[in-house]
């Protein structure tokens, strides 16, 4: 703790990691620490599945995350459309508004570099 006294399991809480970064571990307390200051990943799985009018998103994370909006972006990152959401867990499935997607596919794209030829019917 702050004033010099070491922390303990019972008084961690209000420790503020005063004293314990210049000591070797030796305690709960600096175990709870090292978790709590160690770098830690979060892996998401997030697939589409459905007939097109009826698609969900379906998502898997080992933590929870909440997802309170799904941006519709094109390929350059411009956002066409958003879809407000209220979904929290480890395994969720979100059920995509058809008129967002379809938005999506009917924005215009920018085709600098192709070119189209008609085709010629002989």
């Amino acid at each position: 703790m702050r004033d010099g006294t070491p922390c303990t399991w019972a008084s961690h809480r209000g420790c503020q990691l005063g004293n314990h970064r210049n000591r070797a571990p030796n305690g709960i307390a600096d175990k709870v620490h090292a978790v709590e200051e160690a770098p830690q990943s979060t892996d998401v799985a997030l697939s589409i599945s459905g007939p097109p009018d009826g698609q969900d998103l379906d998502i898997r994370s080992k933590r929870v995350p909440r997802l309170t909006q799904l941006d519709f972006l094109t390929s350059t990152e411009a956002r066409v459309s958003a879809q407000m959401l209220s979904e929290e867990g480890k395994e969720i499935e979100a059920k995509l508004a058809h008129d967002k997607v379809v938005t999506l596919y009917n924005f215009p794209r920018v085709t600098s570099n192709i070119t189209i030829y008609p085709v010629r019917q002989s």
